[in-house]
Formats: C-alpha cells, structure tokens, sequence
C-alpha cells in the first residue's frame, strides 16, 4: 500500500468517525428527517427514478416506495439510521 492509498483510508475513516458522533448525538426526529431526506434524494438521482420521467402517477410511486423505504429504516431504530447514513454517503 502507497502514502497515498494509507492517507485516503486514514481520511475516510475519520470522516466516518465524526458522522457517526454527529449522528449519535441528534434526536430522534433529526434521524428520522436525515433519512427520508437521503433516501428520497436517491430515488430523485438514480436511473429509473423520479427524475427520469415526466409521467406524475410514476412519479409519486417512486416517491411513495423511497418513503416507505425510509419508513422501515426509522423503524428499525437509532442503529440502523446511523448505518444507512453512513453507508450512504452522509459524511458530517
């Protein structure tokens, strides 16, 4: 492994660090907000998502699976929102 390689692990890893201290410390509704908020963000930017067509029935659908998708994580508890955040790109 190169100085490079060995920095850029070092860096994400403290980036993974301070995200979950700030996680840890939020409220429950702040998570819960923090979820929707990425999961409903996803299903806007990826292919085939909400962004992808101009037909509104489809469009709600997707936006209907993206919240009940968040829905389920919120009620997974505390441990399963910091996971899907960090393991999604939320980086404090």
């Amino acid at each position: 492994m190169n100085q490079n390689t060995a920095i850029n692990i070092i860096s994400q890893f403290e980036a993974r660090s301070h995200a979950y201290t700030r996680l840890a410390a939020m409220d429950q509704v702040e998570l819960d907000d923090l979820v929707t908020e990425l999961t409903l963000e996803a299903a806007c930017k990826s292919s085939g998502g909400v962004n992808s067509t101009d037909d509104e029935e489809e469009q709600e659908r997707l936006i209907q699976i993206a919240e009940r998708h968040a829905s389920a994580i919120n009620n997974e508890g505390r441990s399963s929102q910091i996971s899907y955040l960090i393991n999604n790109g939320y980086l404090a």
